[in-house]
């Protein structure tokens, strides 16, 4: 496949036109903060039959996104949030974040409405209330739209009152739900229609396709590079959560004696001051410590798209790794899950960052 960059509107996701980087770097990532840059030059044989007007509303700033696709494959999309021009040369860069970022911006009620109407969440699945949050964030205008779309709705434990006051924002609410043990993750991909849309995947692990065996060893293996780091850094036997109230009045939950290495003991206390619910309190303890308990186990890796399809490197894929001759671990296969990915335009590697899944 050939790599292709387009500019798509930043409401409905709906496709403007392609245009052509000189130099681009970008990042998709399951936990967010995606970020994306590219550098055009205004005066080359493509771009320099634009009109002035033209490049002018296809650069805009939080009304235009890019997309670097190859094929099918959204490798990175995201509105565009800074632009900076050279007249003298006509060379122009461009910076732009996750959609993620954007939410962080809206709340659960509009500028002029603090006291509208709180945002009541009650026993929800976690997709369910995702869903509910995205709703809210979509709800008063046409201005609130944005090219995402519901994920499904259905009940479970997952209560939560919000209101205006609490001045939480979008982001921070999908966070509250990934706190209980959910990831989130606005995943891009490309519609029949050819706009670029977000589908919402809610999951305590999100995965997306199936197992690609790799091989590390073999003569013709797309594996160019391979690194495994092994981080106790954040590693913890207890973890206790201090919720809603003040001083003997807290709410609080803890977790610990979870199974996991025998090392001395490594606690952490962590506030969530909008949470007042113990369940939520206890839920939240337990995932946090589910996450620390063993050191984090990741792997930095490069494969070459000539051998292996970006779509199976993407964020969520699973790859079944086959590694021998290894002097600090045992030989063996290890099941892992892309967590981010990274590519640089022109260049046939690209980047993925794993960790161990199952």
């Amino acid at each position: 496949m050939v790599r292709q960059a387009w500019i798509h509107d930043a409401f409905t996701g709906a496709p403007l036109m392609p245009v052509y980087p000189t130099a681009a770097r970008w990042t998709m990532r399951l936990k967010g903060s995606e970020s994306a840059s590219a550098t055009f030059n205004l005066n080359d044989e493509r771009m320099g039959q634009l009109p002035q007007p033209l490049i002018a509303d296809l650069f805009q700033e939080n009304a235009r996104m890019l997309m670097i696709r190859d094929g099918s494959a959204v490798e990175y999309f995201g509105p565009i949030v800074k632009v900076v021009d050279d007249p003298l040369t006509g060379v122009m860069q461009v910076e732009c974040k996750g959609e993620r970022d954007k939410l962080a911006k809206r709340y659960t009620f509009p500028a002029n409405d603090l006291n509208a109407a709180p945002l009541v969440i009650a026993s929800r699945s976690h997709s369910g209330a995702v869903r509910a949050i995205l709703q809210r964030a979509m709800l008063w205008s046409s201005e609130w739209q944005l090219p995402i779309d519901l994920p499904v709705d259905s009940s479970g434990v997952y209560s939560r009152t919000v209101y205006g006051w609490e001045a939480q924002n979008i982001s921070q609410l999908l966070a509250g739900v990934e706190a209980e043990g959910s990831e989130v993750w606005l995943r891009p991909y490309l519609a029949e229609d050819g706009s670029g849309r977000f589908q919402p995947r809610v999951a305590p692990q999100i995965t997306v396709g199936s197992y690609t065996d790799i091989m590390s060893a073999a003569p013709q293996s797309p594996l160019l590079k391979l690194q495994r780091s092994s981080d106790g850094d954040n590693q913890s036997t207890g973890v206790v959560v201090l919720g809603r109230g003040s001083e003997r009045d807290t709410k609080s939950a803890w977790a610990g004696f979870m199974a996991g290495p025998v090392i001395p003991v490594s606690d952490i206390v962590t506030t969530k001051k909008d949470i007042a619910n113990m369940a939520s309190l206890q839920r939240i303890a337990t995932a946090e410590l589910a996450k620390r308990r063993r050191p984090g186990v990741q792997w930095s890796m490069e494969f070459s798209t000539e051998k292996v399809a970006v779509s199976k490197l993407l964020p969520g894929a699973l790859i079944r790794l086959d590694v021998r001759n290894d002097r600090l671990k045992p030989d063996g296969q290890y099941l892992l899950r892309v967590i981010a990915l990274s590519g640089t335009w022109g260049s046939s590697r690209v980047s993925p960052e794993v960790q161990a899944y199952g």
